[in-house]
């Protein structure tokens, strides 16, 4: 048996949840499903789509334009959570829905035995569980599967993002700590408006919440939006960076990495602001690489790359934007590879394989397959649809663009791809790739 690698596998974005009709863990169901409403409200990466015919519609008619308050809920839309993966309601008289989980998830759950095997599956040894309204207030819930499942769970607290400062929601935090053993604390910008956008968490009034966070030694799980009533992303990491200057003991991860796609030029090359480059902790050492999930991207290579990248630095992790259409396992779609866990006391064991949840069927052997070179039309055509292109431009043309092709083989670097491209890649909010090959002089760089 080969030696195993001297760093485990920790998937740090995965979901686990009851059926999503129910109350889990609010007060009751209809509490659960104004968050729900919201969030299919402001969610982009799935289209909206006519019932009778499935059919793209652009309408938003979930929530008044004009007033992100709660004020400005859509009453009258009927908005339902379905099955089958879908959320439900009606616009002037029409059924529509948006199909935000995969279809062959009937009653929207995800139970934590299910996670389990396709972890053990996946060769991931722990996952850190995110705790979004959109599935609940779900501390009790980790904490359960965390007890029936010792070590392979990392359950993150949840609070009211926009009354957090107020004592109960202080109480709450450290309840969840103390008694449930959340090691982290879940904070989405979405749930602002709670309040109307009328406060943000940079702002003295939440120095209370952050005061705990520190003392209690949680790292941050952010949720940040490229555009929303709180501004541009540019905006939001402002107001991360206030807070990392006025209380800088505060460990931070960002959950979907930094939106590469906003920050590319026509030729497809990253140039990320320097507000950004620089919100980091005093005492941070990770270096944050977007690697989309659904792209297939190799464990292997992933972590080949992190840690070239990685300049000397104790821990390296990679973030991606999870896609639940497109992957194998929708709710495990992140790794993280650590020489150190990211959370204090984690496992330290070594994992078994390296096998990400979106490329897992390349851990398969199987014979080398003969790709016959392509037409000149079909190279056109690939080479128009921008940065998903291959390193040498050798790509091959796959006839069902749109299919997950679970038997066969996708080969992905962090400086190209080569395989099946998703026809709804850039609708996704797949991260773009470089189109050739760097050295590792410039992807220290980047």
């Amino acid at each position: 048996m080969p030696d195993a690698p001297d760093f485990e596998i920790i998937d740090c974005h995965g979901h686990i949840f009851p059926p999503l009709g129910e109350a889990c863990g609010f007060p009751d169901a209809a509490t659960h499903l104004r968050h729900q409403q919201r969030a299919m409200h402001v969610h982009g990466n799935q289209p909206y789509r006519r019932a009778s015919d499935h059919a793209i519609v652009t309408d938003r008619p979930l929530w008044k334009a004009d007033d992100p308050s709660m004020a400005g809920r859509a009453l009258d839309a009927n908005f339902r959570v379905g099955r089958n993966g879908r959320f439900e309601w009606e616009h002037r008289g029409e059924a529509q829905y948006v199909q935000f989980l995969p279809p062959y998830m009937h009653d929207l759950s995800a139970p934590p035995d299910a996670m389990v095997v396709d972890m053990d599956y996946s060769g991931i040894r722990t996952v850190v569980l995110q705790n979004d309204h959109i599935y609940g207030d779900l501390a009790a819930y980790f904490a359960e599967a965390s007890a029936r499942f010792p070590g392979r769970f990392i359950g993150l607290a949840q609070v009211d993002e926009p009354f957090s400062y107020r004592d109960e929601q202080l109480a709450k935090l450290e309840r969840e700590v103390a008694t449930l053993g959340m090691r982290g604390l879940y904070f989405t910008m979405t749930a602002f408006c709670g309040n109307g956008y009328a406060n943000f968490p940079d702002e003295p009034l939440y120095d209370p919440l952050w005061r705990l966070v520190a003392r209690l030694g949680l790292p941050v799980f952010w949720v940040h939006s490229a555009k929303s009533p709180a501004g541009t992303y540019l905006d939001e990491m402002k107001r991360l960076a206030r807070i990392v200057e006025r209380h800088p003991g505060i460990r931070h991860v960002l959950v979907h990495g930094v939106p590469t796609s906003i920050y590319c030029d026509a030729d497809d090359r990253l140039s990320i602001p320097e507000e950004i480059c620089s919100t980091r902790s005093p005492g941070a050492a990770a270096c944050p690489i977007p690697t989309p999930a659904r792209s297939g991207m190799s464990a292997s290579s992933t972590i080949a790359s992190a840690r070239r990248s990685s300049a000397g630095a104790r821990t390296c992790r990679t973030w991606g934007a999870t896609a639940p259409t497109g992957s194998p396992c929708p709710m495990s779609g992140t790794i993280a590879t650590s020489s150190r866990p990211p959370i204090a006391a984690a496992s330290s064991a070594r994992t078994r394989s390296a096998c990400s949840a979106s490329a897992r069927h390349d851990a398969r052997p199987r014979p080398p397959r003969v790709r016959p070179a392509p037409s000149r039309a079909s190279a056109r055509r690939v080479r128009r649809r921008g940065p998903l292109q291959a390193r040498d431009e050798e790509v091959e043309e796959d006839p069902h663009p749109g299919r997950q092709q679970a038997g066969g083989r996708q080969r992905v670097g962090l400086h190209g791809r080569r395989g099946p491209v998703p026809q709804d890649a850039d609708q996704a909010g797949v991260a773009r790739v470089f189109p050739r090959r760097l050295d590792d002089a410039e992807v220290a760089q980047r």
